[in-house]
């Protein structure tokens, strides 16, 4: 995508978005819309902005039309959902208005430099139960062989009615 970003600089950049308002027409593939919604969000952060905002301007119509997408595949199942829902987002960033981010849109690296760890999750809670020995450490350090790890368990007060089917 940044090679595409740097084209929209040179003469390359009417081919590029000619190929991009193309493949967004595209009625036979849900991708190729979306896709093209991605890298030109793209293009307007890291392109040319202006001029492909101009192409925007020019070609809003198709962009709008891409909200009422609809796309129905040999299951019979509507597969243009994310193309409407990026399209809107879309719209709404052409529009400056704040978009709600969806986890699936944030990037990877989204923690501040500032706290790079946050707490663990609850899913995660059962590492604090796992310990290391000795033992399982010079096997670790031999290199190439197995681990020998073994989980221990904490040590909980046991319940009053812990077998199974007791009543």
């Amino acid at each position: 995508m940044r090679e595409i970003a740097k084209g929209t600089f040179t003469v390359e950049f009417s081919s590029i978005m000619a190929v991009i308002w193309k493949r967004i027409k595209d009625t036979k593939s849900e991708r190729h819309p979306y896709k093209c919604l991605v890298l030109l969000e793209f293009l307007l952060r890291e392109g040319n902005a202006e001029m492909v905002l101009t192409q925007i301007q020019n070609n809003l119509h198709l962009v709008s039309a891409l909200t009422s997408f609809r796309l129905i595949n040999e299951y019979h199942v509507d597969v243009g959902m994310e193309v409407r829902e990026r399209a809107d987002r879309f719209l709404k960033f052409l529009r400056d208005e704040p978009v709600p981010e969806t986890p699936a849109s944030r990037p990877a690296a989204s923690q501040s430099a500032s706290a790079p760890f946050s707490a663990p999750a609850a899913d995660d809670a059962w590492k604090s139960a796992v310990t290391w020995n000795a033992e399982d450490d010079a096997a670790a350090a031999g290199g190439g062989r197995k681990f020998n790890i073994r989980i221990k368990p904490t040590t909980a007060p046991p319940t009053a009615n812990a077998v199974l089917g007791a009543p």
